[in-house]
C-alpha cells in the first residue's frame, strides 16, 4: 500500500480592509479593533456588518460631541439653555452612544460582557494541583 496523500491546510489571517462606506474616524476605529477581535477569534465574516455599525456609531458619537464642544466650548455650556427637544446634537450623540455600547457588549469588549464570551486563550495553569492532574502524576 502506498502512503496516504494528505493536504495540509494553513490557517491564514487575511486582513480585511474597512468597508468603503466608513468615514475616516470609523475606519480608524475598525483598524483599531478588528485585529484585536480577529486575534481572539471573536470575529467572522458574518460579524462584519455589526462591526461596521459599531464603527459608524462611534464616528457619529464622536462627531456630535466634537460639534457640541465647537459650538459652545463645553458639553455643560451646550446644554445650559437647552432641553432634549432643543438639543439635537445631544440627542444624536446619545442615540449613537447607545448603539455603540450595545455593540461593544455584543463583541465582548467590556469587562462584564467578556465573561460571557468564549475566547481562545493560550494560558498555562500555574496551579501545581492542576499541573499534577493534567500530567497524571
Amino acid at each position: 500500500m502506498g502512503a496516504k496523500k494528505t493536504t495540509k491546510i494553513k490557517k491564514t489571517s487575511k486582513k480585511y480592509n474597512s468597508p468603503k462606506s466608513l468615514d475616516t474616524i470609523a475606519k480608524e476605529k475598525w483598524n483599531e479593533i478588528f485585529p484585536i477581535l480577529e486575534n481572539q477569534n471573536m470575529v467572522t465574516i458574518s460579524d462584519y456588518l455589526a462591526l461596521e455599525l459599531l464603527c459608524q456609531a462611534y464616528s457619529e458619537m464622536t462627531a456630535c460631541f466634537n460639534k457640541m464642544i465647537e459650538v459652545a466650548g463645553s458639553l455643560e455650556m451646550y446644554l445650559s439653555d437647552k432641553n432634549s427637544q432643543t438639543a439635537p446634537l445631544y440627542t444624536s450623540y446619545n442615540k449613537s452612544r447607545e448603539v455603540y455600547f450595545k455593540l461593544i457588549k455584543e463583541f465582548g469588549m467590556t469587562p462584564r460582557s467578556r465573561k460571557g464570551v468564549a475566547v481562545e486563550a493560550n494560558v498555562q495553569s500555574f496551579d501545581p494541583v492542576d499541573n499534577l492532574i493534567d500530567n497524571d502524576v
